[in-house]
């Protein structure tokens, strides 16, 4: 597509100056930002422009190349955020950063390049630049203008004021320290993530989903595990939100699902029972235009006529867009794929629009099953989710069940499935054979047995730790 003056992309929210360092500039609409880019390729400045648009963030832009045009855009423009290439033939990205530092102080500064090794990144990083992302991974774009825009637009705290005035403190100075700590520490954890994915250094542990009327495993949910050979294993709340903003989540995402379903038909040739295995799906993975045609294609050569993986989603992934991701796991779902809403309750997804979504199964977060024993305001709100899952023909499962008298509460409730550290934490693959094959005590029995259901038990409740 040539480039031309006043460029639209995707309507009258988003328009740019493009193709040379021109005087004019385009007018930002309230609640806009303004995206200065500092490259040579038109091509490149596209799909920039395109990664940003497909966010749905409203924006203004303006190509420069020059150091003349970059100071007439600063001065004329005032960007609210500035991408630059590292390598340009008549400027070179160090010298725009020098520039954009001494004429914009506090404008972001985001380097996008296809050539720039760790030692310059870190160079770059301590000379003022925000952050840096390589166009091999745009994915990683919209994140990383995200947080500084954020972190730019938070008041500042005047340090000075709660000091003795003979302990004057360059507010500037430690604020910069800090972010640029901030900014090497996040990069240099995501570089080790690269590393354990190539390295293969993930595994998948498995945690059943148990009946709650008959305690005989019915389901399991695939949950994702990092062995790191330095520290042990890593909490996933520290390593998957990294996963998601650096765009590694989809390609780990793939791995995880021929993992699991590899897993599924490993399990058949044991001689097992079919067990439906549930696996999380993150809203940038469900975001990707051929999440649907992805899965089944990952998933087809390991599936079969009494097998399939199912998915479970975030609240979260309900809002923004949801035609299009709607229409995909409408597509799952038409491959017998079954869909269930994770940590239910803790979001914000409208209960008008609830009926009209392909979801199958409503998962009552733990937040509410922990509060089942202490006040009666988490009792209300289990009892109405598992009320509004019967109205509307989904299934619901508790999470995070600690204690048999939570457990023995869901039943009275009506709760169809248990899932928690009563019945066991997660496990391998070959620990989840052996509870397939013969369950763990009378709290959770095999799949399919003859045998006749043990009595309830009268015990005190028996609190379990969880990791």
């Amino acid at each position: 597509m040539a480039a031309t003056e006043w460029q639209v992309w995707g309507g009258p929210k988003t328009s740019g100056v493009s193709h040379k360092d021109t005087p004019e500039t385009p007018r930002a609409e309230s609640g806009e930002h303004r995206v200065l880019l500092v490259e040579d390729v038109p091509a490149d400045a596209e799909l920039t422009i395109h990664e940003l648009h497909k966010s749905g963030m409203p924006f203004a832009w303006r190509r420069v190349q020059t150091e003349v045009g970059l100071r007439r855009a600063l001065r004329e423009f005032r960007p609210t955020v500035i991408l630059s290439d590292f390598t340009l033939p008549q400027f070179d990205g160090l010298s725009a950063l020098s520039v954009a530092r001494e004429t914009a102080p506090q404008t972001p500064f985001i380097f996008v390049s296809g050539s720039i090794g760790e030692e310059r990144a870190i160079d770059a990083l301590q000379k003022g630049a925000s952050d840096y992302v390589l166009k091999t991974n745009l994915s990683r774009l919209v994140p990383a203008v995200s947080r500084v825009l954020h972190a730019s637009a938070a008041p500042a705290v005047d340090l000075n004021a709660t000091l003795p005035k003979a302990m004057p403190v360059d507010l500037s100075k430690l604020q910069k320290a800090q972010t640029l700590a901030e900014t090497l520490e996040h990069h240099a954890f995501e570089q080790k993530l690269r590393r354990a994915v190539v390295l293969r250094q993930f595994e998948l542990h498995y945690q059943p989903k148990v009946c709650v009327r008959t305690r005989r495993i019915e389901g399991v949910e695939a949950l994702l595990r990092w062995r790191d050979p330095e520290v042990g294993v890593v909490a996933p709340g520290k390593f998957l939100p990294v996963l998601e903003s650096s765009g590694l989540i989809h390609e780990v995402g793939e791995w995880i699902l021929e993992r699991a379903a590899r897993d599924c038909q490993h399990w058949r040739r044991l001689g097992l029972p079919p067990v439906r295995t549930a696996v999380n799906i993150s809203t940038v993975q469900l975001h990707r235009p051929d999440f649907a045609h992805r899965f089944l294609q990952l998933t087809r050569p390991w599936a079969s006529g009494i097998f399939s993986l199912d998915v479970e989603i975030t609240e979260g992934a309900l809002l923004g867009d949801t035609a299009a991701d709607m229409k995909k796991l409408k597509l799952l779902r038409t491959a017998g794929i079954r869909v269930a809403i994770d940590d239910f309750g803790s979001g914000v997804s409208s209960l008008g629009k609830l009926s009209d979504l392909p979801i199958d199964s409503l998962k009552i977060d733990r937040t509410f099953t922990d509060g089942l024993t202490g006040d009666g305001s988490a009792r209300a709100v289990v009892s109405s989710i598992i009320s509004l899952a019967r109205g509307l023909r989904m299934s619901v499962v508790a999470e995070g069940v600690e204690t048999r008298e939570q457990l023995e509460m869901l039943r009275q409730m009506g709760c169809e499935q248990s899932q928690g550290y009563l019945h066991s934490p997660p496990v391998s693959c070959e620990e989840f054979a052996q509870l397939l094959r013969h369950g763990k005590g009378w709290l959770m029995l095999p799949m399919e047995t003859n045998e006749p259901l043990p009595a309830w038990s009268g015990e005190n409740s028996l609190r379990v730790n969880a990791i």
